[in-house]
């Protein structure tokens, strides 16, 4: 990997036609330092946090954030370890106190995110909203608003936090009058790369992306693809080189699987160097059994649960063994296929509970310790996907096939919008293509590169892993 990484949302490793901006390690000529996010809500480089109030589901770990104005020995503090809203953030000695640990959560303004309190739930805030050098920082309900939206500026070694009240010039945290004594208030003050606007911190790394793990998971928004049978490294250089296609889905197993072939090697030719595709790796055991399939989960819904379980364990060693990195603290994404199969079946209510228990095996196995992002594909509504939103763990984005032609991921009928609306979809908008050498019955096919395959066209706004 290269070490040359800006953050989640810089510009592309390499350069592509187009769209311009996106994941990667490296930065096309159009980055600039101030360089905002594509989006926040892709960090999970760590952990899968569950925020309050208005901060989002995806998040980094909380740590704290020292300040390079004592050499990093004192951090953000909220003042006596108050809940109560308008309590002054001040500078203390870094102690560890939950009053000194942050999140950095997403938010719906697109570049920036929350700065959240573990102790109290609440948010950095600049007091009144105002845009005057000076203010100070206090803590507030988490609320989404512009005196508590910010964003990163690289310095190198450490970083600036700079807020969405004004853009030019752009105010920053601020440690008064560049003091280095305990309760020491926090202002907001022109951005000037001053010692007491340097910050440092592990969560600030996560969201930045500078410790260039194996492997994490961020957020994609650009089009993607699927194919039953994985594609060869040369189909996927062309595809790289000339397709509008960002991220691919990929079948890693399951009784039901399609033609599982990823290797480590295939991985790392494909999503760092010489192509640098982002990945959803798919899952296909055993269906419902309204399903009809080769292999049936039970109906008995402990049985099922049980069943989920024993999928995911084996998902995460045929992870493992195709290179990817679930072992590692940032984790992957993995999807079960779970095929449409809600009709008229006379027992449709016992097939839906047993599908919700499977699932929350799945889900269970997934969330613990070192936790993936675990999803779930199937039909909108013949997989009744908007039943698996109560699952006792409920998947942590969805993959929709819903083959309307229409690439935005909000409209995913009858899933309610409500339901995983954080950046927490995929949605396969067309699909089924025949067989070659029929042709494609619907653009994004190809052929890109005099390269045509047969796929399943895809969009996102959620999670995929990158290599």
């Amino acid at each position: 990997m290269s070490s040359t990484r800006m953050g989640l949302g810089h510009c592309r490793r390499v350069p592509r036609p187009a769209p311009p901006i996106g994941f990667g390690t490296g930065h096309a000529p159009a980055c600039r330092r101030f360089c905002r996010f594509v989006s926040l809500a892709a960090v999970v480089l760590v952990a899968f946090v569950v925020l309050p109030s208005a901060a989002l589901a995806w998040s980094s770990t909380y740590s704290q954030i020292a300040d390079g104005n004592t050499g990093y020995s004192s951090c953000l503090d909220v003042t006596g370890g108050s809940s109560a809203n308008g309590t002054p953030i001040q500078q203390w000695s870094c102690n560890g106190d939950a009053q000194q640990q942050w999140a950095l959560a997403s938010t719906s303004t697109t570049g920036y995110f929350e700065v959240v309190n573990e102790n109290s739930g609440s948010c950095l805030d600049v007091t009144g909203g105002s845009s005057a050098n000076g203010t100070r920082i206090q803590q507030w309900s988490c609320n989404g608003g512009p005196q508590q939206l910010w964003t990163l500026v690289d310095e190198g070694s450490s970083y600036e936090l700079a807020n969405d009240i004004a853009a030019s010039p752009p105010l920053c945290l601020d440690v008064t009058g560049g003091s280095a004594a305990n309760g020491t208030p926090i202002q907001q003050w022109s951005c000037n790369d001053g010692p007491q606007q340097n910050w440092s911190g592990s969560n600030l790394n996560q969201a930045w992306g500078v410790e260039d793990p194996p492997g994490y998971v961020a957020t994609e928004t650009h089009p993607g693809f699927d194919e039953c049978t994985l594609p060869l490294d040369s189909q996927m250089s062309a595809w790289w080189s000339a397709s509008p296609y960002y991220w691919i889905g990929v079948y890693i197993g399951g009784v039901e699987s399609c033609n599982a072939g990823v290797t480590a090697a295939w991985l790392r030719y494909n999503t760092d160097g010489p192509n640098y595709f982002a990945v959803t790796p798919i899952w296909v055991g055993p269906q419902d059994p309204c399903y009809g399939g080769i292999s049936d989960f039970s109906l008995n819904t402990a049985t099922a649960y049980s069943q989920g379980e024993t999928q995911a364990d084996d998902a995460l060693y045929r992870l493992t063994e195709d290179g990817f990195s679930p072992s590692t603290p940032h984790g992957t994404t993995v999807v079960y296929d779970l095929e449409g199969y809600a009709g008229n079946q006379p027992n449709l209510a016992q097939c839906k509970a047993a599908a919700t228990s499977f699932i929350s095996g799945w889900d269970y196995i997934l969330s613990l310790p070192v936790a993936q992002v675990y999803g779930v594909y199937g039909s909108v509504s013949a997989s009744d996907l908007t039943d698996l939103a109560g699952a006792s763990t409920a998947p942590q984005f969805i993959w929709g096939a819903l083959y309307d032609g229409i690439s935005s991921t909000t409209d995913l009928s009858p899933v309610p919008s409500s339901d995983w609306s954080h950046s927490q979809r995929l949605k396969q908008y067309n699909g089924n293509p025949p067989l070659p050498p029929a042709p494609c019955p619907y653009s994004g096919c190809g052929p890109y590169d005099g390269v045509p395959m047969n796929v399943d066209v895809d969009s996102a706004n959620g999670p995929a892993y990158y290599g």
